[in-house]
């Protein structure tokens, strides 16, 4: 059971733990970290994770600190209807629900975020 990796990803903010792995994908090998990285992110993150966000997160200020690898669950724009153009999702104020497999919580996205892209957010 090798996991080539594993500690950089989790040092990057993954919720991510060898023995969580060894749980989850057993005897499967993965030969270098860049195959590991793209099964994490084709597995739901709530198959593999380790708690991780309530460890970071300060209801007291509203702040998460980070660096902390999270999914999205649910993606609503709340200045536009329902029925705009999915492609504009990107613009105004975004609500968020987000998970780290074991804790969900929202956030609010006032600033455009490059990386979602209309293709992605047609999926929400």
């Amino acid at each position: 059971m090798s996991f080539p990796g594993a500690d950089e990803l989790a040092n990057e903010g993954w919720p991510i733990t060898v023995e969580r792995l060894k749980e989850v994908f057993g005897d499967k090998q993965f030969n270098d970290s860049s195959k590991l990285l793209q099964t994490l992110l084709d597995t739901d993150i709530r198959e593999y994770s380790v708690p991780l966000l309530a460890d970071r997160l300060n209801n007291r200020l509203c702040e998460l600190k980070g660096p902390v690898v999270v999914q999205i669950l649910k993606l609503r724009n709340v200045q536009c209807s329902r029925l705009t153009d999915p492609s504009r999702l990107n613009d105004g104020l975004n609500k968020i629900q987000l998970t780290d497999g074991h804790l969900n919580i929202n956030a609010l996205q006032f600033d455009p975020i490059p990386t979602l892209t209309s293709v992605i957010l047609r999926l929400f």
